[in-house]
């Protein structure tokens, strides 16, 4: 595990920001797989560290 993922074993860091100009905000969390360069970003990656229960700010 990556040391740029420090809130795991954290129970109390579950909140995330969800900033979109989709019409239906808040109906769930999407991002893309790849970035324009058809590469991983972390920016979109780190969502599949979201789980069920966590807190989203919209």
């Amino acid at each position: 595990m990556s040391q740029a993922y420090w809130w795991l074993g954290r129970p109390g860091e579950y909140y995330w920001l969800e900033s979109t100009d989709r019409d239906d905000i808040g109906t769930d969390l999407r991002a893309p797989q790849r970035n324009g360069e058809d590469r991983e970003d972390w920016h979109y990656s780190l969502l599949k560290n979201a789980v069920e229960g966590d807190m989203v700010f919209h």
